[in-house]
């Protein structure tokens, strides 16, 4: 069991981070799933682990019940939960809410090899209270969750997207009609940013 954070808001949303070391046959055997011969052994991977994470959160057996919207935004069928996930090389996260608030949660490595490409989703209005390579990822993760949040694509990470620290650090979504801020929260996790909507 590699169950490394887990936590739950004040708004009663929960999150949890999987770090992969079982087989596939784990999860299989856990969630009574069967090979997806459809797409590749580590999406398939990153997929059983998802819905385990969800159901360890829950308590309940979603996985029959997962799907996609024509965004790619995950769903649960039937349910009034709402679910975010994300994965970077064995890391699993998961956020989900039982009353069915937008939401995002992101975990990315942290690499020196992002602040090459900084200038594609940092603008100089944005700001966090980190600096350096942390100050990119915070950024970063950040806006990946405001993306989720939006889940209707189409959003320039520098135009619509903002993220401004002050006593906390809130994202902004400006994208006419469509305008919201949403707080985050954040951790470093084994060299691993985890973002995710409060």
């Amino acid at each position: 069991m590699t169950l490394i954070f887990e936590t739950q808001t004040e708004t009663a949303k929960k999150i949890g981070v999987w770090e992969i070391t079982e087989p596939e046959s784990f999860f299989l055997e856990s969630i009574g799933a069967e090979v997806d011969h459809t797409i590749s052994k580590k999406r398939f991977l990153e997929k059983i682990c998802s819905a385990y994470l969800l159901n360890l959160l829950t308590g309940e057996n979603f996985y029959n019940f997962l799907t996609n919207d024509s965004n790619g935004k995950p769903l649960i069928l039937n349910s009034s939960y709402s679910v975010s996930f994300s994965h970077s090389k064995n890391m699993v996260a998961c956020i989900v809410d039982k009353k069915g608030s937008a939401l995002g949660i992101d975990i990315e490595e942290i690499r020196e090899r992002i602040l090459n490409m900084k200038h594609k989703f940092i603008s100089p209005n944005d700001s966090s209270p980190l600096e350096g390579v942390e100050h990119a990822h915070l950024i970063w993760g950040a806006k990946e969750v405001l993306y989720k949040i939006y889940s209707k694509k189409e959003l320039d990470f520098n135009t619509h997207l903002r993220v401004d620290y002050q006593d906390d650090t809130t994202g902004y979504i400006h994208k006419l009609p469509h305008e919201s801020s949403h707080v985050m929260d954040y951790i470093i996790l084994n060299n691993f940013m985890l973002v995710w909507n409060i």
